[in-house]
């Protein structure tokens, strides 16, 4: 039987040499009886047949199957994607990426005149982060500035927006807030200075008088201890 197998593959591999030689083609052919269903990991007879030295040669590094269907299978060179070569983005995508930045920036603008020199850096940024609230609660601006935001009656950032944040939202919800800055329905206002914190700056500013004064006396005992 096994006789009769490699006879009539011989017929083939003849043809497949007939083909190589009329038209410039290549060939390899792996034949054997081994049932992809079944669990034994080895072919019972496997025979290889090729026509390219250099297949031949790389079996030493992989597998000759192996190395053929990975060349076989190759795009063309001037066809293949370059590794550093970005995703070129569609018309859509890089107008939503846009209005992104877009709506970035605009944020980060409405932070910029409560302070000092104006927005300085990505520390000086508007929050971008889900729990709007929290977040501006929880940060503290240059120069020891509190802000927060404040929406008008009129505004059409929802609080499920607020709760996503300006990071993660939805097209139309990006097109939204950046209307809303447009018109002046979202806006940022100072956190007013809490009472507790009024008094500790009022009782700093008196001490540093009280030393002040202290340490300078009047012109006029300076006068009297001179004439004396």
């Amino acid at each position: 039987m096994e006789k009769l197998m490699i006879l009539e593959i011989s017929k083939v591999v003849r043809q497949l040499h007939v083909l190589k030689n009329h038209f410039n083609l290549q060939f390899h052919l792996l034949v054997a009886t081994w049932n992809p269903g079944k669990s034994a990991a080895r072919a019972l007879f496997q025979e290889e047949y090729s026509s390219c030295a250099r297949w031949a040669h790389d079996q030493q590094k992989t597998h000759l199957l192996e190395c053929f269907a990975f060349e076989a299978t190759k795009a063309p060179q001037h066809m293949r994607p370059k590794p550093l070569d970005p995703k070129p983005l569609s018309q859509g995508a890089a107008r939503q990426a846009q209005r992104r930045t877009e709506l970035a920036h605009a944020l980060n603008d409405l932070i910029a005149p409560h302070l000092r020199g104006g927005y300085l850096g990505r520390g000086d940024a508007h929050p971008k982060v889900p729990n709007l609230k929290a977040a501006f609660a929880a940060k503290t601006f240059r120069g020891d500035i509190k802000l927060t935001f404040n929406c008008t009656p009129q505004s059409r950032v929802t609080d499920i927006m607020i709760s996503k944040g300006p990071g993660h939202l939805s097209n139309d919800e990006v097109d939204i807030w950046i209307e809303d800055i447009k018109s002046e329905n979202y806006t940022i206002i100072a956190v007013p200075q809490s009472s507790d914190s009024k008094s500790k700056a009022e009782e700093e500013n008196d001490k540093s008088s009280t030393v002040h004064s202290d340490s300078h006396p009047d012109l006029a005992d300076e006068i009297n201890m001179m004439l004396e």
